[in-house]
């Protein structure tokens, strides 16, 4: 939605772990070409629905196919930023705003996938699997890092 030359914008992903040899979690991050660690996710197409975003998504920017979402966990950001270089011509070009706050909806979706494909390169460099540990301190944003938080305190409660 604009209003004026803002842009009011949702965004769905997720927290992707998997279970390593000895059973720990390891969580998904990817770092984007801006140079920042974070998780997939991005917006809607068409009359797609939440979960298909979700799903989209993350095949989209890491090849992985076979997901199983967590149900019961949904944990919200949201963040703004000025469109530049490109992303702004696009923008002005399809009459959407320069000015884009973004929502973000995360979910929490467990793979048996280790392999990853980055498919998105124009977006995504590299891809790391670590442990909670490793990942709390790689997840480059603060909103960031309260959703990974929240998700590995909401998996412990389910073990």
């Amino acid at each position: 939605m604009k209003f004026l030359n803002l842009s009011f914008e949702k965004s769905f992903g997720a927290v992707i772990f998997r279970k390593d040899e000895s059973g720990i979690n390891k969580y998904l991050l990817l770092k984007y070409r801006w140079g920042h660690w974070d998780f997939p996710r991005g917006h809607k197409e068409g009359l797609e629905t939440d979960e298909e975003t979700m799903r989209r998504e993350i095949q989209e920017e890491t090849g992985i196919t076979k997901i199983k979402i967590i149900h019961g966990f949904l944990a919200t950001s949201w963040f703004w930023y000025i469109a530049k270089g490109k992303e702004m011509e696009d923008r002005l070009k399809n009459k959407r705003g320069t000015i884009v706050f973004k929502r973000i909806y995360m979910r929490v979706a467990e793979t048996d996938e280790q392999e990853i494909k980055l498919l998105s390169p124009r977006e995504q460099v590299d891809f790391a699997w670590l442990s909670y540990d490793e990942a709390i301190e790689r997840v480059t944003y603060p909103e960031a890092r309260k959703i990974l938080q929240k998700a590995h305190a909401f998996l412990q409660k389910l073990s």
